[in-house]
């Protein structure tokens, strides 16, 4: 199952990160997808930034209510450069792109993909 498409459905492209030109969005989802198919799909992810100490914002990801923001300093330090360098090779998409549109995708993918708060 494509994540991305479940999550955003049809309209994948259109709810991709501002950061991202418009010719770019394709792969930053396909990116996201590859993302959480790596690291063990949702909960993979989830324990993730929980262990690499970001548990209150990925846990109000997953929680109804609001979202607390993660920056592209934050995806830094959690993904690391020799990951993103590697990812924004592989996408096409500069480095400080991909870590802004991963900070503005990432709390949206977590959370529609937990609409009652739980994994």
């Amino acid at each position: 199952m494509n994540l991305i498409k479940w999550l955003f459905g049809e309209k994948a492209p259109q709810a991709t990160a501002r950061a991202i030109p418009s010719s770019q969005a394709q792969a930053l989802l396909r990116l996201l997808n590859d993302f959480f198919e790596t690291n063990g799909g949702l909960a993979g992810v989830v324990r993730r930034f929980e262990q690499s100490g970001y548990q209150s914002k990925v846990r109000s990801w997953v929680s109804i209510g609001a979202n607390q923001p993660i920056n592209s300093v934050e995806v830094l330090q959690l993904l690391g450069l020799p990951n993103l360098s590697e990812m924004a090779e592989k996408s096409g998409i500069p480095t400080d792109a991909l870590r802004h549109g991963l900070a503005e995708l990432l709390p949206v993918a977590i959370d529609r993909a937990t609409p009652a708060g739980r994994l």
